[in-house]
């Protein structure tokens, strides 16, 4: 049955560079497996973690694009790993799924309160997580894109206020030999200044 299900799902983007990584963190292997393997079919790379401090381990190395974590695990439990995530400053550059039969409303609340991007209670449907992997996924990819963007016009910017005042003061020094050059000497202790 979930076998005919998976030739609807995309595929991972890769955009013709490397596939998109997925860190899968359960200690129930039988999830832990069903989990990595529609992941893999989808094209993800996935490296897994049964519990919280060998997923914030894998998580350093790996280097994942996302991450599905369970709540309860033994030893560090998902929400230390959240907290941890939050405190290192990476929740906003990689999204957080948590996966948890732990359906409690202060349980999901506070999942989203430490940064996750989704929650999905257990039992679930396989599509349904696959379906939101994708879309999270895709959101992260077109974030990334508009900052690069963003990125790239505050450059474009800069470099053609440089370029106006450096015409400024270059018309300046024909009408004035020294007002040219103190015009470039005040853009440049602005600089140091901002």
């Amino acid at each position: 049955l979930m076998d005919a299900h998976t030739k609807d799902m995309p595929a991972a983007e890769t955009n013709g560079a490397e596939k998109r990584k997925i860190l899968i963190a359960e200690d129930d292997p039988n999830i832990l497996e069903l989990l990595k393997l529609y992941m893999c079919r989808d094209g993800f790379e996935v490296d897994t973690a049964a519990n919280g401090g060998e997923a914030l381990a894998r998580f350093r190395i790996f280097k994942p694009d996302l991450v599905l974590l369970d709540i309860m695990m033994p030893g560090i439990n998902g929400f230390e790993v959240l907290s941890q995530m939050s405190r290192d400053g990476i929740i906003d550059d990689i999204p957080v799924i948590m996966i948890s039969s732990e359906d409690k409303q202060e349980a999901v609340l506070n999942a989203y309160e430490l940064g996750a991007s989704d929650y999905i209670s257990r039992p679930f449907d396989i599509r349904v997580v696959r379906h939101r992997v994708s879309n999270i996924m895709h959101l992260y990819a077109k974030q990334r894109r508009l900052s690069s963007l963003l990125s790239q016009q505050f450059y474009e910017r800069e470099r053609e206020s440089r370029m106006l005042v450096d015409i400024m003061a270059s018309s300046m020094e024909l009408r004035n030999g020294e007002s040219g050059l103190h015009v470039l000497h005040i853009r440049n202790l602005t600089e140091i200044l901002l």
